[in-house]
């Protein structure tokens, strides 16, 4: 298990043990593809968690839900759902326009502060100058919550107003994973698709190895064994400086494992021992 192991970590740097990974088992070749995906991914999530608004981009919230919990509204979060038992008026809730609407539009132009509330989704849009702030997301993070219930416990509690502030904390908080999560299901399965296609690619190219050789040297499942284990050291690369700086991670990796690849040819191509 040693020995494996300081295979593994020898593969990062060492393409000579890269060369070893034909005798992988098809299990651990499938985990590790997963964990180069991973290493890949944590650039666009860094990125992603850096660019999505939170509690603290939305000055004077707290007071707009101030207003919002003292009217009692009539309204309740459920099962991922808002609605109303009365209809409900716009109204000016501390620094926000209250709303509730039918569907939150995809492009949300607006020159005020606004809260938005729809069946599905909520929007919570801080205008100052002509910087607009928006955060937009489903209910799918939210327990249930029951406007009317919020106002009688903060009446109970010993400081109303901090009650309503974790509250309103906890709402904003919940969109926001809500809306990163949302976005992280799109890039991991993005992530998967482009990297099985650099599997692919790649491992069929080292099959041009076995061209006019004086015997294979190579199959395809021992290809694609070391087309994954040659992608873990760049992809762990790619997830240390994809935290300084995710808007490059994609050429960092491309650039890395291109690199890497070409070498690993080379070293096929001259080796004299079959590889499987």
């Amino acid at each position: 298990m040693k020995k494996r192991l300081t295979i593994f970590v020898r593969s990062f740097y060492f393409n000579t043990e890269v060369l070893k990974a034909y005798k992988l088992t098809g299990l651990l070749t499938f985990i590790l593809l997963v964990v180069n995906i991973m290493l890949v991914s944590v650039p666009p999530v860094i990125g992603t968690l850096d660019s999505t608004p939170d509690y603290d981009d939305f000055p004077g919230i707290n007071e707009a839900f101030h207003d919002i919990y003292n009217r009692e509204l009539p309204c309740m979060i459920e099962d991922q759902t808002f609605h109303c038992d009365e209809e409900i008026e716009s109204f000016q809730a501390g620094d926000y326009t209250f709303d509730i609407v039918e569907s939150i539009s995809e492009d949300l132009d607006v020159d005020e502060s606004k809260i938005y509330f729809s069946e599905d989704e909520a929007a919570i849009v801080h205008v100052e100058g002509e910087t607009q702030t928006i955060l937009t997301a489903t209910y799918a993070t939210q327990p249930t919550l029951d406007f009317e219930q919020v106002y009688s416990r903060a009446q109970e509690a010993t400081d109303s107003i901090a009650h309503y502030d974790t509250q309103t904390q906890s709402f904003v908080n919940n969109l926001y994973f809500s809306n990163v999560g949302s976005t992280m299901l799109v890039i991991y399965p993005a992530q998967f698709a482009q990297l099985g296609m650099y599997v692919l690619l790649v491992g069929f190219m080292l099959m041009i190895s076995n061209y006019k050789a004086k015997f294979k040297k190579i199959t395809v499942p021992s290809a694609l064994k070391i087309t994954i284990a040659a992608m873990t050291g760049p992809a762990l690369a790619t997830a240390l400086l994809g935290l300084l700086i995710p808007q490059w991670s994609i050429l960092i990796f491309t650039i890395a494992y291109l690199v890497r690849i070409i070498a690993i040819y080379f070293q096929i191509n001259a080796t004299e021992t079959p590889l499987y």
